[in-house]
């Protein structure tokens, strides 16, 4: 289990370093709360983030999906509103364990749209083909506190250069790509709910903050 921790924070590190580095090749995104279930939604969005990264010469992309703790919860389903038809699955590239179990049916998740989708504006649709579900039990199977997994894409329209910008056009109101996830297990007090949440810029110094609650919350597990 600490090989395991350590580790998580080592790819964190990584990610980072190429982040705060200022290449136009990576990029890490956090999240915003469309529901509040949970009545700790906008808390719990502060320890969650994606990397978006180029692979494959330029002709992939990478989406690292990190859930930082500490409060318990787990990513059970990853949702793109591909309206500008931009990408097309390939593979789940890597997680953090034997824990972390994702599947790509082709046919969509269930539930097929991010749960309250409809509620964001404009109203979250899911491509859903490009939809990623943990499995056979969501909560165990998905992506828990010190846990994350990797979805591969291919670009099958424009460049890497054109994710990140619809990315960002997305984040302003467009309608042309937006990420969603669903996390079930948020464990305030001991009562299990779930919440929505669509991925928005991070500034530099909440991305600090993040690597600062990773680095703790490692801390906690190996000496608790």
């Amino acid at each position: 289990m600490e090989k395991k921790c350590y580790m998580f924070v080592l790819s964190l590190v990584l990610a980072l370093v190429v982040v705060l580095s200022g290449q136009a090749r990576a990029e890490l995104f956090g999240f915003e709360a469309i529901t509040d279930n949970s009545g700790i939604s906008s808390s719990y969005a502060q320890q969650l983030a994606v990397d978006v990264a180029s692979a494959g010469g330029g002709t992939q992309v990478l989406f690292t999906f990190y859930n930082y703790g500490p409060i318990g919860g787990s990513i059970t389903d990853i949702y793109f509103d591909d309206t500008a038809g931009l990408l097309a699955f390939d593979s789940i590239f890597a997680d953090s364990g034997p824990g972390v179990t994702f599947v790509n049916s082709g046919a969509g998740t269930d539930p097929a749209n991010l749960p309250s989708g409809n509620t964001a504006v404009p109203p979250f649709v899911a491509t859903q083909p490009l939809t990623v579900e943990s499995t056979p039990n969501p909560p165990i199977h998905g992506v828990n506190p010190g846990e994350y997994v990797a979805v591969l894409y291919d670009i099958v329209s424009g460049s890497f250069a054109g994710v990140r910008s619809a990315l960002l056009a997305g984040f302003d109101g467009a309608d042309t790509l937006r990420i969603g996830i669903h996390v079930r297990g948020i464990d305030p007090e001991g009562v299990n709910q779930s919440d929505s949440f669509i991925a928005v810029p991070v500034p530099g110094a909440a991305i600090l903050g993040l690597l600062g609650l990773g680095i703790a919350g490692w801390k906690l597990r190996k000496f608790a």
